[in-house]
């Protein structure tokens, strides 16, 4: 009988993960990390040098913002950007107001990679979301960005 009670014990624990926030935004976040990992290799970058690359290329912050706006350390956002500076896709400006603080900007050549990646980042996506319905996309999208970020 040991083996009953193991597959029961399994079974029960993996009912409680079904529903389990935590697990799930995890794991789903873990498939699309590797999803986009595989999609954005193919164009030199990493799944946080992406993030602020579009970060640049959409609504420039300074170093400060995008450590809080991406949840990273501010020495993580410093290696990212010095990456991202030398491969030639970002750079530094002085932010309007305070000169010590460095607005990351897109170059043109870090706009027209973006503007590749994003396509093919929006394919990968759509694969992964394709088992759901173009309403439950949608649905799942709209509550998936008020949890993420809920002062927007």
């Amino acid at each position: 009988m040991p083996s009953d009670r193991a597959s029961d014990s399994g079974s029960e624990s993996e009912s409680a993960l079904e529903s389990n926030l935590v697990f799930l935004l995890i794991r789903a976040g873990a498939l699309g990390a590797a999803n986009d990992t595989r999609v954005l290799a193919q164009h030199g970058l990493k799944v946080r040098q992406y993030a602020v690359l579009t970060t640049a290329c959409t609504r420039p912050r300074t170093q400060k913002e995008l450590s809080d706006f991406l949840m990273l350390n501010p020495s993580q956002i410093v290696t990212l950007v010095d990456t991202l500076e030398d491969l030639g896709l970002v750079e530094r400006e002085a932010a309007v107001g305070d000169r010590r603080a460095k607005l990351v900007v897109a170059t043109t050549r870090g706009r027209k990679l973006f503007d590749v990646v994003r396509v093919d980042v929006g394919d990968a996506h759509d694969r992964l979301l394709g088992h759901l319905s173009p309403a439950q996309r949608e649905e799942f999208l709209t509550v998936l960005r008020r949890l993420a970020l809920p002062d927007s």
